[in-house]
């Protein structure tokens, strides 16, 4: 995936044998600033330390080195330690030395309930319904009256979703 743009690639990861590199994300095997990118999809909550995981992403990566992942907020059907909020995923970047470029949600929980739940498949069906019902009437909430903000329209979609991405450049004096 990275060679099309003249990258180079190594994949990480703790037991699967299609992996680059078997290692441990809590102390990762490369020197300090190897890399100018480090993405993480759908890993830190299944970490059992989360901080001292983002820790060694901010050691290996070069100053100004950019950091994008996902991490899961209502997903609740998979082996998994820690769920993340968006205030948490602010915590965790930021107590590692990182600016937040930006984060935003990647779908709806209902919706990730009726397609990765564990439900008999009428629940499933109708949580579906639910979640469409919910995004094609946003003006039965209460709160719609208001006028919220762009900004708390965001924070809404963020407190309702499954997965939290993220975008965050390493700060030059961490690590």
């Amino acid at each position: 995936m990275a060679a099309p743009y003249g990258l180079r690639y190594a994949g990480v990861d703790y037991t699967s044998p299609k992996a680059n590199i078997l290692a441990d994300a809590h102390a990762l095997p490369f020197s300090d600033a190897s890399f100018e990118f480090v993405i993480s999809y759908a890993v830190l909550e299944h970490l059992h330390n989360p901080y001292m995981a983002v820790s060694e992403v901010a050691r290996v990566l070069a100053p100004q080195g950019l950091f994008f992942g996902a991490v899961s907020q209502g997903e609740p059907f998979h082996d998994s330690y820690f769920h993340h909020t968006p205030f948490g995923v602010l915590a965790l970047l930021q107590a590692s030395g990182f600016t937040v470029r930006r984060i935003w949600p990647s779908y709806d929980t209902l919706h990730a309930l009726a397609t990765m739940g564990r439900y008999p498949r009428v629940t499933r069906v109708l949580i579906e319904i639910l979640h469409r019902f919910a995004r094609a009437t946003p003006f039965l909430a209460p709160r719609a009256f208001f006028r919220p903000s762009q900004r708390d329209r965001n924070l809404e979609a963020l407190y309702r979703t499954a997965s939290i991405c993220f975008v965050a450049e390493r700060n030059a004096q961490s690590a």
